[in-house]
């Protein structure tokens, strides 16, 4: 009896509690960092070339989230990002590679509420169903058309993980100023690290 009247009241609480602005979207910008595996490009010339080369670069990123939180310590997130487009000029062979990157997300989120809920601390891990668009273009003096080796994957889904913090502003704590740094583990890169502020509304 005093199991079922706890479980009970725990479950009336975390209702409640979940009840109170619970949904809640977002919005933001930052940098990504790239760097891709080893590529091969070939340039068919009258005696072929294969060339291995990588792309190390950074550009902007943009995303917008939604998520659901059901307890001050536990909430499910969705996210489309727009990880920038990365890029190698190789002036010296005549041809440049650009990725362009983007990705959806579903993350489960733990939350550590200090000073009074003002500030959470936070972890986000889950899947990333990532989307590649990889090109090899030639510059104009090179005069043939380059082409990968083995063209890289374009979409496929693996893990990612998260760090960060929000600030609850205002006395109802509706308002979120939310900073996270993002690492992604995903088809030819061996790096894709994101950094952003992002701006939330809780509902």
């Amino acid at each position: 009896m005093r199991i079922g009247l706890s479980l009970g009241l725990l479950a009336f609480a975390t209702g409640a509690v979940a009840e109170e602005n619970a949904w809640y979207i977002g919005a933001g910008s930052g940098g990504t960092n790239f760097e891709s595996e080893a590529l091969t490009v070939e340039l068919p010339l009258a005696t072929p070339v294969s060339i291995d080369t990588a792309v190390d670069d950074s550009d902007n990123n943009l995303r917008l989230y939604g998520g659901y939180r059901f307890t001050p310590n536990w909430a499910v997130e969705a996210t489309y990002s727009t990880l920038g487009e990365f890029e190698l000029i190789d002036d010296t062979n005549q041809f440049d590679v650009t990725y362009d990157a983007s990705s959806f997300d579903i993350a489960g989120v733990g939350l550590l509420p200090v000073w009074d809920g003002r500030v959470d601390l936070f972890a986000r891990a889950g899947l990333a169903f990532w989307s590649f668009d990889a090109d090899v273009a030639a510059q104009p003096s090179l005069g043939v058309t380059p082409a990968f080796a083995n063209r890289p994957d374009s979409s496929g889904q693996d893990l990612f993980w998260s760090v960060g913090f929000n600030i609850n502003a205002f006395e109802d704590k509706r308002w979120t100023f939310r900073y996270e740094l993002t690492t992604y583990e995903i088809g030819e890169a061996e790096e894709l690290a994101t950094q952003g502020f992002n701006i939330q509304y809780r509902f």
